[in-house]
């Protein structure tokens, strides 16, 4: 059965983690006076953790409207489920390879979860 709230949830917290990681510092070093300076300033992984914070953002939007999109075209879509499970570990992988700066392997992923975004979109207009 096609479940569209737990793919929905764990898209939605990832920003979330990728932005603790980046202030894995220590939540006391960072500023909360001026959260975007302190940010700025970040470097390494941190820095590259809080890029990927932002880029799950620009994506969830397109996710959430193309799962919907899906779930309420085809309720127990297998194949929906699939481009929704897939663009989750897509943007787990992208995530990781930002964090561990593989900047090829994560336009692979990157590419992988719009090509799951345009799979469920592509599932709704099917029905």
């Amino acid at each position: 059965m096609f479940n569209v709230v737990v793919p929905i949830l764990i898209a939605g917290i990832l920003p979330f983690v990728f932005a603790g990681l980046a202030k894995s510092k220590g939540f006391t070093r960072a500023d909360n006076h001026a959260t975007r300076e302190w940010q700025n300033n970040l470097e390494g992984w941190r820095k590259r953790a809080y890029w990927a914070h932002q880029n799950a953002f620009e994506t969830l939007p397109h996710f959430f409207a193309a799962v919907l999109c899906a779930y309420l075209a085809q309720p127990h879509s297998a194949i929906a489920a699939a481009f929704a499970w897939g663009y989750v570990a897509m943007r787990l992988v992208y995530s990781l390879c930002y964090i561990t700066d593989r900047a090829s392997l994560r336009s692979v992923a990157w590419m992988f979860s719009m090509v799951a975004i345009v799979g469920l979109f592509v599932t709704a207009l099917t029905a």
